[in-house]
């Protein structure tokens, strides 16, 4: 088979294939086998079993790369299920705490309402509140004692009640108290 090398328009460059193979390779005979060196590059052509058991060999590599790559990302997201497992026992317990804290909150008031006799429906206090805020714009309207008294156990439920809720408000944004 005749072969033109590298494009050269020259009728003395066209040589063989045998002809090239034989100038460029050199037959190694250490080994017993085939082996020969072409262009720098090894070559065993001894037989074909070599190169099957090769490519087996290859492939076998390739195939326990591939298990060992699936393991690992097998462990990479059993762990992260199992921090996130852990993470959320967290969360909930904080929200179990919270929301005992937030009973205690709202069984408290019920006993501060117990306490300062505080009735929202109640049409007497209605009446002393809105007494105070007339009070307040009219100077002829004038509060006695008693019911100073009154507005005064009111006012303190009131702020105590404030207090509550805003460390209700804290606990539920998750804000350290001071």
């Amino acid at each position: 088979m005749a072969v033109q090398l590298s494009g050269m328009k020259n009728h003395k460059t066209v040589i063989t294939q045998s002809d090239y193979a034989m100038k460029n390779s050199v037959i190694k005979k250490d080994r017993g086998g085939s082996d020969f060196t072409q262009g720098g590059r090894s070559f065993n052509i001894g037989s074909d079993s070599d190169a099957v058991l090769m490519r087996k060999e290859i492939a076998r590599k390739r195939a326990k790369k591939a298990v060992k790559d699936a393991w690992e990302g097998d462990r990479k997201i059993q762990s992260d299920i199992e921090t996130r497992k852990e993470n959320l026992r967290e969360l909930r317990s904080d929200i179990s705490q919270k929301a005992g804290y937030l009973m205690a909150y709202h069984e408290k008031k019920a006993e501060l309402k117990e306490e300062y006799g505080i009735d929202e429906n109640s049409e007497e206090q209605k009446a002393l509140l809105a007494k105070r805020e007339q009070s307040l714009v009219n100077p002829e309207v004038v509060l006695t004692q008693a019911e100073q008294k009154r507005l005064a156990g009111i006012d303190e439920y009131e702020a105590r009640v404030r207090e509550m809720n805003q460390a209700s408000f804290d606990i539920w944004i998750d804000k350290k108290p001071a």
